[in-house]
């Protein structure tokens, strides 16, 4: 019979009530294993054998999401338990999205504590145990399905485990038949705490979009010009493209693309549900997401950020994410949920250091970094820094380049002309299209997309932006103008961007 590591602060250890677990002395119990300490708690459940689950409540040195998505890191074949007693939107997303096995409350704690001290108290085989402790959790799927299917186990001897006082037979039997049972045993039981929201207990969502999040250690590196014409040069390739523009206190990036958003994210929050029909089937114009209209906006809906994301990535076959400077819990959420993190660094010493403060923070929290691409932005003749010279920085990770384009590249995303800046052979352009290569092959590949289908798709795309170009014409610099082969006579103009169409 398995024990449990439990993972908690000192002064919990010392006073379990806090836990919920009044009267109990959880450290002189032979089944279950305590620690303060997060780097013991992970050692031990990695070493030692007969850990059948882990159960995070916090610890002396890190909090308890980091150490649950480090344990899950550590071994993804272990049940870890992540207790919640306040609960939010944003820690949920980010124990989704870092695959915890489920969330406990304070009163599914307590239930399950006391079956699992009855479970080794009476010896009762181990199938029946995780059964029935499977009915106090808000779990993830797969896990009831995995303990259901448990040799030795009944339902009705998991029901008579599970059932907390005042609850019916009737819903423990419910609970332990299944993940989608839980609110109904909470509601039996009279719980005054929520229950784990749809969106984590529930089956996730198929999620179809690519999800491209850029980021950096600080600003300035060009993740707002990165993200603009990587979203374009997706779209030209005959994807349905969303462009998020998540830079939640000063995104500018329907400046960048010259095109109004379809919606900005205080919106779409606000309408629950019209975000799915932004991306429709045989779409072939970008669609933009703004940023919040007001700043003060901005913490709201980093809250729900997450949740529209998944939502948002049932429509779409690529999303590219920017970001902002300042790194917040949202950060940390999105790289979770990314199917890859474009890491920007520029040619500044400052650059590279905080991009190693950025991956010592994620180390902290301990997300994967697996899906991180790192790009040496600006890369020239006479540069400070090669990819060589940053590879090194981040102890040999591939680093990839991307060439310096020029004052022409502020100039005409400046004006919002990306069109025009993609027709151009700017070699920042070309060394964006030659990263998006190596990223989106399978995502065309799964639309039926050749490469050169996907080329051919560059006439239709780039005469859509350029018509909305020309309409704002009027706002653009003389000097962008030029350096775009525009006129300044509108109507000549307009000709001369049809040709570069074409």
């Amino acid at each position: 019979m398995g024990r449990i590591v439990l993972c908690a602060d000192s002064e919990s250890l010392r006073h379990p009530e806090l836990m919920g677990l009044d009267g109990e002395s959880v450290e002189a119990l032979p089944w279950l294993e305590c620690f303060a300490s997060a780097g013991e708690a992970r050692r031990f459940a990695c070493k030692e054998k007969g850990v059948d689950e882990v159960w995070v409540v916090s610890s002396d040195d890190m909090e308890g999401i980091n150490v649950a998505a480090a344990m899950r890191q550590d071994d993804p074949g272990k049940a870890v338990y992540l207790v919640l007693f306040e609960a939010s939107g944003s820690v949920l997303s980010r124990a989704q999205a870092a695959r915890v096995t489920g969330t406990l409350t304070r009163q599914t704690l307590t239930q399950r504590f006391a079956l699992e001290k009855r479970r080794h108290a009476r010896r009762l085989p181990a199938g029946a145990g995780e059964r029935a402790a499977a009915a106090g959790a808000d779990v993830t799927p797969g896990v009831n399905a995995r303990a259901a299917a448990a040799p030795g186990a009944s339902v009705e001897a998991a029901a008579g485990e599970a059932a907390a006082p005042g609850a019916s037979a009737g819903a423990a039997v419910e609970m332990a038949a299944g993940a989608d049972a839980a609110p109904r045993l909470a509601a039996a039981a009279g719980a005054g705490e929520s229950a784990v929201p749809a969106a984590f207990a529930g089956a996730p969502a198929e999620r179809s979009a690519f999800v491209l999040t850029v980021v950096s250690g600080s600003g300035g590196a060009g993740k707002s010009s990165v993200a603009t014409l990587a979203a374009c040069l997706a779209c030209e390739r005959g994807l349905r493209t969303l462009l998020l523009d998540g830079d939640l206190q000063f995104g500018d990036l329907h400046h960048l693309t010259g095109l109004e958003p379809a919606a900005t994210l205080d919106e779409l929050i606000a309408q629950d549900g019209a975000e799915v029909r932004l991306g429709v089937k045989g779409q072939e114009e970008l669609v933009l997401v703004g940023a919040p209209q007001r700043l003060e906006q901005a913490d709201a809906v980093a809250r729900e950020l997450p949740a529209l994301l998944r939502k948002l990535a049932r429509s779409f076959d690529v999303i590219v994410v920017n970001t902002g400077a300042s790194w917040a819990d949202y950060h940390v959420v999105l790289l979770e949920q990314s199917s890859c993190a474009l890491f920007l660094v520029d040619q500044r010493a400052s650059s590279v250091r905080a991009c190693q403060h950025a991956l010592e923070l994620c180390a902290r929290c301990g997300i994967a970094t697996g899906s991180f691409a790192y790009v040496l932005n600006r890369c020239g003749k006479g540069a400070p820094f090669t990819s060589i010279d940053v590879s090194c920085a981040l102890q040999g990770a591939h680093v990839a380049e991307l060439a310096e384009g020029g004052h022409v590249v502020e100039e005409l995303l400046g004006a919002g002309y990306p069109s025009e800046l993609v027709a151009s052979a700017n070699p920042f352009c070309a060394s964006v299209e030659r990263l998006l290569d190596e990223l989106l092959p399978e995502v065309a590949a799964a639309q039926g997309l050749s490469r050169g289908a996907a080329r051919g798709q560059r006439a239709k795309w780039g005469g859509t932006l350029s018509r909305r170009s020309r309409r704002r014409a009027h706002e653009a610099p003389a000097s962008a103008r030029a350096l775009a082969g525009i006129p300044a006579d509108a109507r000549a103009g307009a000709s001369a961007v049809e040709e570069v169409g074409t």
